[in-house]
């Protein structure tokens, strides 16, 4: 089915495209400027600072930051993510669905800066593959203002596509909604997936690679994925194709995947293999995705080939693939394609 590269789900990702120059020498440091999930990326940001996650108990995320309280009407709450629901609460009272809209609450850094996060629209999608397809789930839109700079209403995910409302591409989540979630914890940098916890949730943007996790069954809350088949289907959103955790990608690139434990099919008709993926990256390589993108996000990319070829970027390559036919198996997790005309 059809999917974005990239994403998903940074508080505050950085909005403007990296600077590039396609020497060798320059490749490293291009990449090292760009999201920790890809360039182009629509991931939660404030303040062009990324991160994915925040802690229900008000401890420090690794970038800094920490929730606040939840207030509404003058009542103040605390939040809690259950499964892949929000919901505020105190003593008195529960705030759930759209009960949620008009409240705010706060983010707040290590220096003790405050942002205001709004709720301002709660609405129900379907989850899109895995053993749960078809189960309604709610998505948020967030909002948010910085008193002390006068920042006012911009959303929280850093490049939202309401033109591309419902599409298959952002698997049916509206452009400028999130999900979040409990019970999976991830390394950005890495790409990998690391032990669950219910205190910490994460935030997956329209497009972004941790929103179509959860949609697609490779979440522990939404399917019975293993570990390694998550960290395959997370390696091949982000296109960590040399396992170091670099996504050789851009926000919104599309792409055909098929996985082993039928969670996934493709969405159209596949056209050429892009690669087959474990969970420590691509086992080979067929035609990358960037070799035949239109995706403007990726106008500025290095050159892929001088990137590949870049130890320092990519210390192994991985090998062509010998079998190319994209509906052929070869012991592998997870199958990307490249679909026609994209």
């Amino acid at each position: 089915m059809l999917s974005n590269r990239a994403i998903p789900l940074a508080f505050f990702a950085v909005l403007a495209a990296c600077s590039v120059d396609v020497n060798v020498e320059s490749l490293e440091q291009h990449f090292s400027t760009c999201p920790s999930w890809a360039c182009g990326v629509n991931g939660p940001s404030l303040n062009n600072r990324p991160f994915h996650e925040l802690s229900e108990s008000g401890a420090e995320n690794k970038e800094g930051f920490r929730l606040g309280a939840l207030t509404k009407n003058g009542q103040t709450y605390r939040i809690r993510v259950t499964g892949h629901t929000l919901t505020a609460y105190n003593r008195s009272n529960t705030l759930a669905g759209t009960q949620l809209v008009g409240s705010t609450f706060t983010v707040v850094d290590r220096r003790g800066h405050v942002v205001e996060v709004y709720i301002t629209g709660v609405t129900s999608l379907q989850l899109w593959g895995g053993p749960q397809a078809g189960l309604p789930i709610e998505s948020y839109r967030f909002h948010w203002s910085d008193p002390s700079t006068g920042v006012r209403l911009q959303n929280l995910c850093s490049n939202p596509s309401p033109l591309k409302a419902y599409s298959s591409e952002l698997l049916g989540l509206r452009g400028d909604f999130t999900v979040v979630f409990e019970g999976n914890r991830y390394d950005a940098e890495r790409k990998t997936v690391l032990p669950g916890s219910t205190d910490w949730f994460n935030i997956g943007c329209a497009g972004h690679a941790l929103s179509k996790l959860l949609l697609t069954g490779h979440a522990n809350d939404t399917g019975t994925a293993t570990t390694d088949e998550q960290q395959a289907t997370l390696k091949m959103i982000t296109a960590d194709y040399c396992g170091t955790g670099l996504s050789f990608t851009a926000g919104g690139e599309p792409l055909y995947w098929k996985t082993s434990n039928a969670y996934m099919d493709y969405f159209g008709t596949a056209v050429t293999l892009e690669a087959r993926w474990n969970a420590q990256g691509a086992i080979c390589l067929g035609q990358p995705r960037l070799q035949v993108t239109t995706n403007p996000n990726a106008a500025n990319l290095p050159d892929l080939e001088l990137s590949l070829n870049n130890k320092d970027l990519c210390p192994s390559r991985p090998p062509p693939c010998e079998i190319l036919d994209v509906d052929k198996d070869d012991g592998e997790l997870v199958r990307s394609a490249n679909p026609i005309n994209e």
